[in-house]
């Protein structure tokens, strides 16, 4: 059980609900609990749900961003994100990689990335410049900042979802009230 009781998903905008049934159907999206949650913030929601339903603008590859993804999930104990594959590349054999720190299906370019994303959770004091430039090897100023922006995206997020525990036994702390959808305290 959850600490927020999610939003019904009948109580969600249906073309939310629509993208969200979509993601679930083909696997991008292992279960709807999350975003009925963020369902009580409309605009947030739909700019969430909307990342299932296009691809957005990126540098980087979308097999390197689920990379990134996943090993942020496992780093958080977020057992819901590490279940779903959004790129097909990356299969459950990956994914057991880099829960092991093993390097085989990796290349060295992508194993950098998911060292920058491990440090990022458990030591960003070291990353230093001496990691930027070996960084730099592959990817260009610009990939390494998006590297870092979406590192820290997937941190914040995984964090803020493992509060929820989504998939925990213990009584809600907020019980789901329809009044609460977009509701603002003054």
């Amino acid at each position: 059980m959850s600490t927020l009781e999610p939003v019904p998903l009948a109580a969600l905008d249906p073309r939310v609900r629509a993208t969200l049934d979509r993601a679930v159907a083909d696997g991008r999206l292992a279960s709807t609990r999350f975003l009925q949650i963020v369902g009580y913030s409309s605009a947030q929601v739909r700019m969430i749900s909307g990342q299932y339903e296009r691809t957005s603008p990126s540098l980087l590859s979308s097999r390197l961003r689920e990379l990134m993804r996943l090993r942020s999930a496992q780093l958080a104990g977020c057992a819901e994100c590490q279940t779903a594959r959004y790129e097909q590349s990356v299969t459950d054999s990956t994914a057991a990689c880099l829960l092991a720190a093993a390097d085989g299906e990796l290349s060295e370019a992508e194993r950098l990335v998911v060292k920058f994303v491990q440090k990022l959770h458990l030591d960003h004091d070291s990353i230093d410049g001496e990691f930027y430039r070996q960084l730099h090897c592959h990817y260009s100023t610009a990939e390494i900042v998006e590297v870092g922006l979406t590192a820290g995206s997937l941190l914040g997020m995984h964090r803020f979802i493992h509060t929820l525990d989504l998939l925990g036994m213990e009584p809600r702390a907020l019980p789901y009230r329809p009044e609460e959808i977009d509701a603002r305290r003054e």
